[in-house]
């Protein structure tokens, strides 16, 4: 049985898509990273969002790769739904294509409802499909995080909660791109009514994340004042509220708390997935923080110092990418090794695979 990965199919088409001087929206021919994008791009929409849009894993039954066994990953699916809207969301920005703008008006609807199966106004699910689909296990008896709704709009699906911050990252992540790189109302509207519930219910509960039977998650729940930081001025900027900046600067002036939050001792030794939910929060928290001197300083200084300094030229070019924007500086050693990096990316379908980063890489900095 053959499980093709989805998380890197992601990147590649976040990335090659809107990589400088390979044709993507410059009006030239597309040239191999585009070519390569857009082939996950179509292999991605076609097996890894089979069921309402959320990307899943899928387990064919064979080399042929079209008989499904079994999605799977559906813990992780919001995180990763949400990274693909990112990536569309940029798609549409360097390409201006009308099926990147569809993908992405489809998924913030994927996600809004991520958000109203729940029944708790703020909380978001980890999942969610038709409870009898071809392909989908069901809820184990004793799994008392799987739900199958019984009545109103949501009746016949099922969802899976005891959501952690690691979810909520990759939903406001894509969420706050989509917003900025598609102007259609309707889905902007959608999008500000709901980064506002959840932000206004995770403050409420004292920044941590609640499910539905009152009771914080088991799995990461706190909000860290990063990510309360980033969703605060991400409300902000969809919704213009001065509550949500002045919350945010609240938090920011405990520089101390702050600090000791981000150390990334595990991130960088034990536990990667950590330096992903840092640089997408970091992406946005710098950009949105720019007119916020106090706040701008204490993240540029803690991404350069504590968050990307272990991972610097360590073969990851999303996290380089997000480099370049926060430190908003040219550096063509950066832009080779972005270029390198994705070259050497295998063609789709990614079965998976690890690549070790050099061991210097983990001292390295800037």
């Amino acid at each position: 049985m053959l499980r093709p990965r989805w998380p890197g199919m992601v990147l590649a088409a976040t990335l090659a898509v809107g990589c400088g001087g390979d044709g993507g929206g410059s009006g030239g021919p597309a040239g191999p990273l585009t070519e390569r994008a857009r082939g996950y791009d179509s292999w991605h929409e076609a097996h890894h969002q089979p069921l309402y849009g959320a990307t899943v894993e899928v387990r064919f039954t064979d080399e042929s790769l079209t008989d499904v066994l079994q999605y799977e990953g559906r813990g992780d699916s919001t995180i990763w739904t949400g990274t693909y809207l990112g990536s569309q969301a940029y798609r549409y920005a360097v390409t201006g294509e009308t099926q990147a703008r569809a993908n992405v008006i489809r998924i913030v609807d994927t996600l809004h409802n991520h958000l109203k199966v729940t029944g708790r106004p703020g909380f978001i699910a980890r999942y969610r499909a038709p409870a009898d689909a071809p392909g989908v296990a069901g809820c184990e008896p004793d799994d008392e995080n799987c739900h199958v709704v019984t009545e109103g709009p949501f009746a016949g699906d099922l969802w899976t909660g005891n959501t952690s911050r690691d979810q909520y990252t990759g939903w406001f992540f894509g969420m706050t791109l989509a917003y900025d790189f598609v102007d259609d109302e309707t889905m902007r509207q959608t999008i500000r009514d709901d980064v506002t519930e959840v932000v206004d219910a995770v403050a409420r509960q004292g920044y941590v994340i609640v499910d539905v039977d009152g009771i914080k998650t088991t799995a990461g729940p706190e909000a860290l004042p990063p990510f309360a930081i980033n969703w605060h001025l991400i409300a902000h900027h969809v919704a213009g509220r001065p509550q949500d900046l002045e919350a945010a600067r609240q938090i920011a002036a405990n520089r101390t708390l702050y600090e000791i939050a981000t150390i990334s001792f595990n991130n960088r030794y034990v536990q990667f997935y950590g330096n992903n939910l840092s640089h997408q929060n970091y992406l946005n928290a710098e950009r949105l923080s720019r007119d916020v001197p106090e706040i701008h300083e204490l993240v540029q200084t803690n991404f350069r110092d504590q968050i990307h300094k272990s991972v610097h030229l360590a073969h990851n070019a999303l996290f380089e990418l997000i480099h370049r924007s926060v430190e908003g500086e040219d550096d063509a050693v950066i832009d080779a090794s972005i270029v390198e990096d994705l070259t050497a990316f295998r063609e789709p379908p990614n079965r998976g695979y690890a690549v070790d980063p050099p061991d210097a890489s983990l001292d390295r900095g800037r």
